[in-house]
């Protein structure tokens, strides 16, 4: 079981990446010509799921202190996410940093990325 964890928490932090290099485009084609954000908002509560599920297997594969503070670090990141573009007719300016804020979220996923495929590789048998 324990196997099947580790397996799933670089499947979705591969698929959490691949989630918010999609967020970009959407939020291009967002801005660029599509209707509406819907498909970007949609996204969005996918990616927030996923950075959840990543931290609970953080938690239950236990992972070192460092990749633990990183998963959690990128559900809050996260969470934030979801909540800087409400705030756009009380604080423009605040809403803007919804931009920024992805670059972290994209910055902190990766980080989580290699970090797992460093420990994936040393925990292989050397070759023969």
């Amino acid at each position: 079981m324990r196997r099947f964890a580790e397996n799933a928490y670089f499947v979705l932090i591969v698929v959490f990446i691949a989630e918010v290099l999609a967020q970009f485009v959407t939020a291009g084609l967002g801005v660029f010509g599509a209707e509406s954000f819907d498909l970007h908002k949609d996204l969005g509560g996918l990616t927030h799921l996923v950075s959840f599920v990543i931290l609970l297997l953080a938690i239950g594969v236990r992972r070192n202190r460092i990749d633990l503070t990183l998963a959690i670090t990128l559900f809050v990141l996260v969470t934030i996410q979801l909540i800087l573009p409400d705030t756009r007719d009380d604080a423009a300016g605040l809403a803007g940093m919804h931009v920024l804020n992805a670059l972290f979220v994209f910055v902190v996923g990766e980080h989580l990325l290699r970090r797992e495929i460093t420990t994936r590789r040393a925990a292989r048998p050397p070759a023969v």
